[in-house]
């Protein structure tokens, strides 16, 4: 699984078997309603079927240079 951000707005879904081609799961899999824009920089764990998304936040108006802080968010995934 892989999470790419998409136009700032959220987060998009990947998977792949071979880590050389992807598919794309689900457009704005992961939005924050507090945060409309989200900055690029995230990452993510699979742990015991539990999604783990840790993503930047901003702290002001500027997305380029401004302060940022931490967010967690996780998902329990149903075994296939």
């Amino acid at each position: 699984m892989l999470i790419g951000i998409y136009y700032g707005e959220g987060y998009d879904l990947y998977s792949s078997t071979d880590f050389l081609h992807w598919k794309l799961e689900k457009r704005n899999w992961f939005k924050d309603p507090e945060y409309p824009i989200l900055p690029s920089g995230s990452t993510c764990a699979l742990i015991n079927n539990t999604l783990y998304h840790l993503y930047q936040i901003p702290l002001s108006n500027d997305l380029i240079t401004g302060a940022f802080s931490l967010k967690l968010a996780f998902v329990k995934l149903k075994d296939p």
